[in-house]
C-alpha cells in the first residue's frame, strides 16, 4: 500500500540522514585534528597574539582585577606582574581554545562512532582514546617543532576537553 510505502522511505531518508550526520561528525573531528597538527607546526612567535591584544585593549581593562590571579603553570607564574597584561591574557586564550578544540574533537568522534557502531559505549571509549592518543602525539609534535615546547600539563588540559567533549557526545 501506498502509506507503508511512504513510512519505509521516511525511515530510510532518516537513518540515511543519521549515518550521513555521522559520517559529517567524524569529518569534522578529523578537519579540526588537522587544524591542530598544522598549528603544532608553527613556532610560537608566528602565532603570537600578544601584539593584536596590545593593540585591541591598549587601556588593559578589568587589569586591577586580574592583578589578583596568581598560579603556576608547568613550572611558570602566570601573574600579570609576572608576564604583562597581554601575555597574562593570551595564556588564558590559548589554553582555553585548546580546550575547546579538543572538546569539539571527542564530542564529534562520540557522536559520529556512535551512528556507526552497534555499542554506543564502545563509541565513548573509542572517542576518549582516539582524543587522549592525539594530545599525546600532539606534544609530542611540538617538541619537534622549533620554539614549541611539550607539556605534560597541555596534554592533560587537553584530555581533559576531549573527555568532557566526548561525554556529552555521548549522552
Amino acid at each position: 500500500t501506498v502509506a507503508n510505502n511512504e513510512i519505509i522511505l521516511v525511515n530510510r531518508r532518516d537513518s540515511m540522514t543519521r549515518i550521513t550526520r555521522g559520517t559529517v561528525s567524524i569529518i569534522i573531528a578529523i578537519v579540526l585534528m588537522g587544524l591542530i597538527f598544522y598549528s603544532s607546526s608553527m613556532p610560537y612567535h608566528d602565532q603570537s597574539l600578544v601584539s593584536n591584544i596590545q593593540t585591541v585593549l591598549p587601556f588593559q581593562p578589568f587589569s586591577e582585577m586580574l592583578s589578583k590571579i596568581h598560579f603556576t603553570y608547568a613550572g611558570k607564574v602566570i601573574s600579570i606582574p609576572s608576564l604583562g597584561y597581554a601575555q597574562f591574557l593570551e595564556f588564558f586564550i590559548r589554553k582555553g581554545a585548546h580546550f575547546l578544540v579538543y572538546y569539539f574533537i571527542g564530542y564529534h568522534w562520540t557522536r559520529g562512532l556512535k551512528v556507526h557502531l552497534k555499542n554506543p559505549g564502545w563509541s565513548l571509549m573509542i572517542a576518549i582514546f582516539i582524543t587522549v592518543l592525539y594530545a599525546i602525539t600532539d606534544e609530542f609534535h611540538q617538541g619537534m617543532t622549533p620554539g614549541r615546547t611539550p607539556l605534560i600539563q597541555d596534554m592533560v588540559l587537553d584530555s581533559l576537553g576531549g573527555i568532557f567533549g566526548a561525554l556529552l557526545g555521548f549522552l
